[in-house]
């Protein structure tokens, strides 16, 4: 019996050597040839489902993915692609039951993350990158902490507490609940992608493939592994996921947006708020949001006498006197509006 969602290095260990009570477990590895470029991601998450499958024939009680055999010449395939690749297959062929999820990857550090993985299939998982981070952080003075172990266990609880939080928003109260729900809505994902890791999942808009979900992850597998300059790092460029950073993330709450704002709050300056205001509305047309994407289809006017009155809808629904009932609405708004008439002279 697993008590914490998120296993440390030791739990995930003692899993992996499991040799008794007729437990055992296989690892399968989950980063595909960088030699192969973007073309090789769909037919490594191929692979990974059917060795899962294998692995599940064999009697193996635990399968856990990992992309501990991430190096220069191999990237790490999404972990989340991983997760709900294996979790779907299973799931097809009916083994899905037979078998725990285990997942070793050192790409998930959010409560967010955690989220997804769990919610698509993940019985376990093990942020070994995340707890390295700690363990450095604390070595470098910038974390308060008594020992490693002491980090590590504070993280596992932040993190248990917000997947707590997140799961109480939702009306559920336990986690066996909540694994494999797929409550969530999907942006930007096309067909093939939300069939293959994802079936289920509503995806309203389309979006993009494996093609350009790879090619993100080569990008990202050369910031860490640079070809073109091999020379030591200090450390990974800051893109601005959480704050604002010059070439990175898009964010509403840029510079320009806040100084703008600062200025007409400060000094009461009309102008400067026009300039806030231009800046966002063209900042969710073109870049930050979806709404900004939606235009008005072009259409034929309808006289303003055509519109049936809200209030005549509502008195046929509840059974009531049509007239009457009309006529108070439009006694009660009209007072309303003369009442927001006065204030807005004062």
């Amino acid at each position: 019996m697993v008590k914490h969602p998120v296993l440390s290095n030791t739990e995930l260990a003692t899993l992996v050597e499991v040799d008794e009570g007729g437990f055992k477990s296989a690892t399968i590895d989950i980063t595909w040839p960088r030699s192969r470029g973007a073309a090789g991601i769909d037919a490594s998450l191929r692979q990974i489902a059917l060795e899962a499958e294998r692995a599940v024939d064999e009697g193996r009680s635990f399968v856990i993915l990992s992309d501990r055999a991430t190096s220069a010449d191999r990237v790490p395939i999404s972990a989340l692609l991983a997760v709900g690749a294996v979790h779907a297959h299973l799931v097809r062929t009916g083994k899905r039951t037979r078998v725990g999820l285990v997942l070793e990857s050192g790409e998930p550090r959010e409560v967010h993350h955690f989220c997804l993985l769990s919610g698509y299939g993940a019985d376990a998982i093990n942020p070994y990158l995340a707890f390295e981070a700690l363990w450095q952080a604390r070595r470098d003075g910038r974390l308060d902490a008594a020992s490693d172990d002491a980090a590590t266990e504070t993280y596992r609880k932040a993190l248990g507490k917000g997947i707590l939080k997140v799961m109480a928003k939702m009306g559920i109260s336990t986690l066996q609940s909540y694994k494999g729900a797929q409550i969530f809505e999907a942006v930007g994902l096309g067909a093939k992608v939300i069939q293959r890791c994802f079936p289920g999942t509503p995806s309203r808009l389309g979006g993009v493939g494996f093609d350009v979900l790879a090619d993100e992850a080569v990008r990202r597998h050369e910031r860490g592994f640079p070809t073109a300059r091999p020379l030591p790092l200090h450390g990974l460029v800051n893109d601005g996921q959480v704050h604002w950073r010059a070439g990175g993330e898009r964010h509403m709450w840029d510079p320009e947006a806040i100084a703008s704002l600062q200025a007409a709050a400060r000094q009461g300056d009309p102008d400067a708020y026009r300039r806030f205001a231009e800046h966002a509305d063209a900042d969710a047309r073109t870049r930050c949001t979806l709404r900004g994407i939606l235009r008005f289809r072009a259409t034929t006017e309808i006289p303003l006498t055509e519109v049936e009155h809200v209030a005549v809808r509502v008195c046929e629904d509840l059974d009531l006197d049509v007239p009457r009932a009309l006529d108070e609405f439009l006694e009660v708004e009209g007072r309303v509006a003369e009442r927001g008439a006065r204030l807005g002279r004062c």
